[in-house]
C-alpha cells in the first residue's frame, strides 16, 4: 500500500537530516526533521499530523532508534506507520525486525533508499 503524507526523517546529525530533506524535497516530498527519539513520537502523535513514512537512525544519544521502534509499536495510534531504519553498522549487526520495513546503510546509494521510499509512499 502506498501511503501518502510527510517522510518524518530523525537523525542527531544536523548535516544527514538536511542531505535527506533536500533530496526528498527536490522529488515533491513534504519532510519534517527530529534530532532525537523522544522528538520523533512527538512527531508521530502530533494529531492532525499525517506521516507516511519515517527514516530513523539507529544510533542516536538517548533515545536509540530500536527504542524508538519499542515505543511505537506500543502505540495503537502509529504502530502502522513503516519506518526504514539507517544504520552505519552492518545490517547484521542491527537486531530489530518488528516495525522496520527495510534497514539500510547509511552508505546505501540515493537511487536505492530513495526508490524504497517511493514504493512506500507518494509525494
Amino acid at each position: 500500500m502506498v501511503r501518502q503524507g510527510a517522510v518524518l526523517i530523525v537523525d542527531d546529525d544536523e548535516a544527514m537530516r538536511e542531505a535527506l530533506a533536500d533530496i526528498l524535497g527536490d522529488e515533491g516530498y513534504q519532510t519534517i526533521e527530529a534530532a532525537s527519539g523522544s522528538a520523533a513520537l512527538a512527531a508521530m502523535r502530533e494529531p492532525g499530523r499525517q506521516i507516511a513514512l519515517v527514516l530513523l537512525d539507529f544510533v542516536m544519544p538517548g533515545m536509540s532508534g530500536a527504542g524508538v521502534i519499542a515505543e511505537k509499536m506500543k502505540d495503537a495510534s502509529i504502530r502502522d506507520i513503516p519506518v526504514i531504519l539507517m544504520t552505519g553498522f552492518g545490517k547484521d549487526e542491527v537486531d530489530v525486525d518488528d516495525g522496520v520495513v527495510a534497514i539500510i546503510s547509511k552508505s546505501t546509494r540515493t537511487e536505492s533508499w530513495l526508490a524504497m521510499v517511493k514504493n512506500l509512499c507518494k509525494p
